[in-house]
């Protein structure tokens, strides 16, 4: 899970490594919604065969996201550290060191919600809440591996 990435070092570190200068726009969607969306879909003649873009309503950047995922740990934003690295170094695809494009990633939902009448339930944060209190809590005693933050800043 892509958030768990970042939950892990603001409760760990409180450092957190940013591309750049965090202005990167992405868009995340809750496991959930996906789901419902795929269930949906079968449901709908006019869905086979059709390719659906299924994420949450808006985009953030990356910082933003950073932020509010201090905010579901309950880590004081003042108390969190950038640390800045040079994302156009690595491969854009790549996702071993950073779990995000390294591009602006924003997708339109607008084809499923006019085939299907889907919406999402869950806002980024509401999602990010979610996420922390049913999956990351329990993984939380598992020791940190800051191996990744160590390539990114090479």
């Amino acid at each position: 899970k892509i958030e768990n990435w970042f939950f892990e070092r603001l409760i760990n570190t409180k450092t957190v490594p940013i591309p750049g200068d965090g202005l990167l726009v992405t868009q995340l969607g809750h496991v959930s919604d996906l789901t419902d969306a795929m269930i949906t879909s079968i449901e709908f003649e006019k869905t086979k065969n059709q390719i659906y873009n299924c994420s949450g309503d808006k985009g953030v950047t990356i910082k933003g996201l950073i932020y509010n995922c201090a905010e579901v740990c309950n880590v004081n934003i003042n108390d969190v550290k950038l640390r800045t690295f040079d994302y156009k170094k690595l491969d854009p695809k790549s996702r071993k060191s950073f779990p995000l494009r390294l591009t602006h990633y924003l997708t339109a939902t607008d084809k499923l919600r006019s085939d299907t009448n889907w919406l999402p339930k869950y806002d980024l944060l509401r999602g990010l809440k979610n996420s922390y209190d049913n999956d990351f809590i329990y993984k939380m005693k598992t020791p940190f591996d800051q191996e990744c933050d160590e390539i990114l800043f090479k």
